[in-house]
Parts: C-alpha cells; structure tokens; sequence
C-alpha cells in the first residue's frame, strides 16, 4: 500500500566452476563470491536489521527521497548486543551481563524475563530496545 516501508535485500551467491563430464562442479578451496543489493557487513543474509528499504509511492512525483532510519545506529548497536548474546550463551548456556559483553553495551540497561531479557538505550525522545528473540522496538519517551 501507499507509504508502506518494507525491509528488503537482493543476493546472488557465485562460484568458481568447472565442466566436469558435461556438469558443473565447484572449484575446491576457492570462496564464494556474495553480491548484495544493501550492505550486509557479515556474510549472513538472515540478518534483516541490515536490509535496505524500499518505500511505496501511491503516484510517481519524479522526486524521491532517500529514507533513513532516523534509529539506525541504536538498532545496529543493539543488533550487536543479540549477537554476542547469542555467541555467549552458546558457551555458557546462560545469558551474559551488559557488563560482560563489554563495550558495544555502553549505555544500555537490561532486564532479564522469564523468556529471555531485554535490552535498552534511550535517545532524547525514544526509548529503543531489543529482545532475546531479536525483536526490535522504538518507542516514544513521554515528556
């Protein structure tokens, strides 16, 4: 629909190849080569906080604007405290303090829950948070 915003990403995944017996085989040793149409920053595509967005006009202007995400950088930072959450209890078999988890915390608080935890930071008007499920929210501070 009109003004919809959607989370989207495009890949294409190469190899080297070879024709062995009429079929293609993959060159041992050599990397694949990934091509993304937005910046990943880790070869994993199921990382959909990454994607780019792509956002429905109900008519065409001939302007656009580029959409940012005016939370990009908190989400990215508390993308980074899921995975290394994740990475921690794949160890530890529980989760970590902020504290443990060192820097990419900074500033943030957390609550553990009987499901997982949650954890927070908050700008001046927002509160952005992140669960253990990976589900990001953004909500406005009231004044």
């Amino acid at each position: 629909a009109a003004k919809d915003e959607w989370r989207v990403n495009f890949s294409s995944v190469e190899w080297d190849t070879t024709i062995e017996d009429g079929k293609y085989k993959k060159v041992p040793g050599k990397p694949e080569y990934n091509w993304v149409w937005s910046p990943q920053y880790v070869i994993d595509m199921h990382r959909p906080e990454l994607w780019g967005y792509v956002k429905f006009l109900s008519q065409t202007s001939g302007k656009t604007e580029p959409f940012t995400d005016p939370f990009h950088a908190e989400k990215h930072r508390l993308m980074a405290v899921y995975h290394a959450q994740r990475a921690y209890r794949g160890k530890n078999k529980t989760w970590a303090k902020l504290e443990h988890l060192g820097d990419i915390a900074h500033g943030m608080t957390m609550e553990t829950t009987d499901n997982g935890w949650t954890t927070w930071l908050e700008t001046k008007t927002h509160r952005v948070s992140i669960q253990s499920d990976s589900r990001i929210q953004v909500l406005a501070l009231k004044k």
